[in-house]
């Protein structure tokens, strides 16, 4: 695997289909020990020991994301980090 493609978000079961589909690029780490990959507008920055867990955690992260700001009220995101996270995200959904 020398990228990880994004199509949709699951999320309870459901595809929710991006505009675009989103390309990532695994890396290594600085000691060489950990896979990352990262894609700020849609607040992805994870690591693993295998690419393929790596990959996992990446969908893993995505619903979470998903679920947890683009659903959120505007007024229970305490952050403007967070309520911008959240536009990020919706902007990137069909």
């Amino acid at each position: 695997m020398k990228e990880i493609h994004i199509n949709y978000i699951m999320h309870h079961g459901e595809k929710i289909h991006l505009k675009e589909r989103i390309t990532l690029v695994p890396y290594r780490s600085e000691h060489d020990e950990l896979w990352l990959a990262d894609y700020e507008p849609l607040g992805i920055d994870v690591f693993a020991y295998t690419k393929q867990l790596l990959k996992d955690f990446v969908y893993e992260e995505l619903s979470f994301n998903y679920e947890y700001f683009a659903l959120e009220e505007d007024k229970k995101l305490a952050y403007p980090s967070a309520t911008n996270l959240k536009y990020s995200i919706l902007e990137h959904i069909k």
